[in-house]
């Protein structure tokens, strides 16, 4: 929250961008609901800014802070992570899991009806990235795609895969 509150963040990821030579188009920043508190907030010239250097936004563990969804229409972003917790919760036996799948449901048409690509955490299961799918998430990510792992062993993965998985795989 602080940082896009900084005049100098655009500034300094554009020297960034520039002597690294990485496309901003492959960038994704993530940002909190909290990022953001309001249609005056100095943050929005700053998100604007990062977007016009051709980076993306997404608001991460969307769904956890004080959304209010009004504000989604001001902000650049070009996708949501539906937080962990929305699909860890499906497995709690004291919580109810066609309830807690309405709701992932929801926030996933919400999101399109936006125009924003929804990423769902904290994806454990071939059956959660499945139901995932069926309900037209765009992307997942959690331990069932990948545990944690080395530095190395990423490189080494990063050759040997193609660029990003879908849900869909």
């Amino acid at each position: 929250m602080r940082q896009a509150r900084s005049a100098a963040l655009v500034g300094d990821l554009g020297r960034i961008l520039d002597t690294t030579g990485l496309d901003p188009a492959r960038l994704q920043l993530e940002i909190t609901e909290s990022t953001v508190v309001g249609p005056e907030d100095e943050a929005l010239r700053t998100l604007h800014g990062l977007v016009g250097l051709g980076v993306s936004l997404a608001v991460d563990d969307f769904g956890t802070g004080w959304s209010n969804l009004a504000y989604l229409r001001d902000l650049p972003v070009s996708g949501l992570k539906i937080a962990g917790s929305f699909v860890g919760d499906l497995h709690d036996p004291a919580k109810d899991e066609e309830t807690g799948w309405r709701i992932v449901s929801g926030l996933v048409s919400m999101a399109h009806a936006l125009g924003l690509t929804v990423t769902a955490e904290g994806v454990e299961t071939g059956r959660d990235a499945e139901r995932l799918r069926v309900i037209g998430c765009d992307w997942a990510q959690g331990w069932h795609f990948g545990r944690p792992v080395r530095p190395s062993e990423i490189a080494r993965r990063i050759a040997e895969e193609p660029r990003g998985r879908p849900v869909a795989d």
